[in-house]
C-alpha cells in the first residue's frame, strides 16, 4: 500500500499529502492506473482523520493526478500531455503552497497556524537588501572563519536593532546567533544540566519545550493570569522544583498576548533574586509594542538573558538573532555557540547588517506592526470580544472556545471549512486551555483573512452537535 513520507512538509496536513502523491506521480512511484489506498486506511497509517485524506485525494483529483470512481476507489490517472508554460510544475506547487492561493472551485484554505509576517512585506525587504548589499570585495574579507560573537560591525548592528526595540547594550554585549530560537537553546544549554528543571508559563510557545527536551531539561510549567506569569506561582515553582532558570516572554506573549506592566515585571525579577534564579526573556516581538514597559534585560542585567532576532520584524528566512547574556555567562555562551555552530554565518550576519544600517529593517517592522494593526481590527470586528485575547499591534489573536467545544474539535472542524488554526494544547506544558490560536499575518491578502475569520465566527455561532461529520 502506497504511504507518503510527510516529514519536512509544511502547511496544511491534506496538502501534504497531496504534494507527495504528486511527486510519488511524477518519480514514477505511482504508476497510472495504480489503486491508491482507501481513505480510512490512508488515515489510519498516517495518523490524520478520514476528513483529511478525502480532502487530499479531492486536491489530487482537481490537479489532475487521480480519478475516483463510486464503488471502485481513487486511481492515479494516465499520463496527459505536458503541463502549459504557464502552469509548470514548479508554479504550479509554487500556486498550491500559498496559504490563500484560490483553485478554479472557489475553495481555498486559509492557513492561520504559523505566526509569520506579512508575506508581501518580507518580500519587499528581502528585495530592497539584495539591491543593496556590497559588492565582491567585501564578500570575499567575509568568506573565512569570524569570531564566534560576530565580528565588530555585525554586533553593532545588532546593538542597534536592540536600542529600537527598547534594549540600549554596549556591543561588545551583544552574541550574534543564527535565530532566536538557537539563541534560546544555546542560553539553555550554557545555564543548564541534562536532568534540570525549567520553568516555563503554563501556555508557552512550542519551541521552548522543543529545546527542553533535547538538552534533557523538565519544563515546568507556572500560572498565569492576564499580565503574564504569577509571581507567587513562580516562587512556589521555584521551590518545588529547585530549577534555576525561567523562561518567559513579557511583550506580546505567544499565544495569549498577555504583557507585563512594569509591577508585574519587578516583581518577577525580586522572586528570581529570591530564589536566585536566571530569567530568559524573549522579546522577538518588542518591537511590536514601543510603549511597552521596560524589559526585564533593562531592570536587571546581571540576572536576565534577552534574546531578540529579525524573523519576525523582517523575514523569518533570514535566520538572524542577538542574545544579550549577563557578564557573567558571556563566556559560556560563546563556548556553547563555538561546540554546537562554531560561529554564526558572516553572510547572514552581513545581509542583516545592510537592512539594518540601511534602515530596510525598521521600515519593514513599522510597516509590519501597521498591517498587523489592521488585522487585529479585523478579527475584532468578526469574533467575540469576550472570547478573544488581542493587542492592537500583534500578529496573532487568542481565541477561547466555548464550554461545548473541545479544541480537538474545533480546530478539527474549522479545517474542514478551509481554515487551519493552531490548537491551544500545542502551547500547554499542563491542561488543554481550551482555545485555539489565530496567526493573523500570515494570509498575504487581508480577503483571504476576512474569509477565514467569518468561517471561524460562523462556526463558533454553531453548536457542535449541530455541525456534520467530516467525511
Amino acid at each position: 500500500m502506497w504511504q507518503p513520507d510527510l516529514n519536512g512538509r509544511t502547511g496544511p496536513r491534506y496538502r501534504a499529502i497531496a504534494d507527495a502523491l504528486a511527486d510519488a506521480v511524477a518519480g514514477g512511484e505511482l504508476q497510472p492506473g495504480t489503486r491508491l489506498p482507501t481513505h480510512r486506511h490512508l488515515a489510519e497509517a498516517l495518523g490524520v482523520t478520514v476528513g483529511t485524506v478525502t480532502r487530499a485525494y479531492t486536491e489530487a483529483e482537481r490537479r489532475g493526478l487521480v480519478e475516483a470512481t463510486v464503488g471502485r476507489g481513487t486511481f492515479v490517472c494516465a499520463a496527459t500531455e505536458p503541463p502549459s508554460p504557464k502552469e509548470t510544475a514548479f508554479t504550479a506547487r509554487l500556486r498550491a503552497s500559498r496559504s490563500d492561493a484560490p483553485d478554479p472551485g472557489g475553495a481555498a484554505t486559509v492557513d492561520l497556524s504559523t505566526n509569520l509576517p506579512v508575506p508581501g512585506l518580507v518580500a519587499d525587504a528581502l528585495a530592497q537588501t539584495a539591491a543593496a548589499l556590497p559588492g565582491p570585495e567585501r564578500w570575499a574579507e567575509l568568506g573565512g572563519y569570524q569570531p564566534a560573537a560576530g565580528r565588530a560591525e555585525h554586533r553593532e548592528a545588532g546593538a542597534a536593532w536592540l536600542a529600537a526595540t527598547g534594549l540600549p547594550v554596549d556591543a561588545e554585549r551583544v552574541v550574534a546567533v543564527p535565530g532566536t530560537q538557537p539563541g534560546l537553546t544555546l542560553a539553555l544549554n550554557a545555564l543548564c544540566t541534562p536532568g534540570d528543571a525549567v520553568l516555563v508559563e503554563a501556555l508557552t510557545y512550542p519551541g521552548v519545550r522543543a529545546a527542553a527536551h533535547a538538552l534533557g531539561l523538565r519544563p515546568v510549567p507556572v500560572a498565569m493570569d492576564g499580565d503574564g506569569l504569577c509571581p507567587d506561582a513562580l516562587a512556589e515553582a521555584a521551590r518545588r522544583s529547585g530549577a534555576r532558570v525561567v523562561f518567559t516572554m513579557p511583550t506580546l506573549h505567544n499565544p495569549t498576548n498577555a504583557t507585563m506592566g512594569e509591577r508585574r515585571r519587578r516583581d518577577i525579577l525580586a522572586v528570581a533574586r529570591d530564589h536566585d534564579l536566571t530569567v530568559i526573556e524573549d522579546a522577538i516581538y518588542a518591537f511590536l509594542d514601543p510603549e511597552a514597559p521596560a524589559h526585564l534585560a533593562a531592570m536587571d542585567r546581571e540576572r536576565v538573558v534577552h534574546l531578540t532576532g529579525l524573523s519576525k520584524a523582517v523575514s523569518p528566512g533570514v535566520r538572524v538573532g542577538y542574545v544579550v547574556p549577563p557578564d557573567a555567562l558571556h563566556a559560556r555562551l560563546i563556548a556553547a555557540l563555538r561546540a554546537s555552530l562554531l560561529m554564526t554565518s558572516t553572510l547572514t550576519l552581513e545581509w542583516a547588517r545592510v537592512a539594518l544600517d540601511t534602515d530596510i529593517a525598521g521600515n519593514a517592522a513599522r510597516a509590519q506592526r501597521d498591517a498587523a494593526a489592521r488585522r487585529q481590527d479585523l478579527a475584532r470586528a468578526r469574533l467575540p470580544a469576550d472570547a478573544l485575547s488581542t493587542h492592537p499591534h500583534s500578529f496573532h489573536a487568542w481565541l477561547k472556545l466555548p464550554a461545548a467545544w473541545s479544541t480537538a474539535a474545533f480546530a478539527q472542524q474549522a479545517e474542514a471549512r478551509g481554515v487551519v488554526v493552531s490548537p491551544g494544547d500545542a502551547f500547554a506544558v499542563g491542561d488543554d486551555p481550551r482555545a485555539v490560536r489565530l496567526c493573523l499575518c500570515a494570509p498575504e491578502h487581508e480577503d483571504a483573512l476576512v474569509r477565514a475569520l467569518d468561517t471561524l465566527a460562523e462556526l463558533l455561532a454553531t453548536p457542535p452537535a449541530s455541525v456534520g461529520p467530516v467525511v
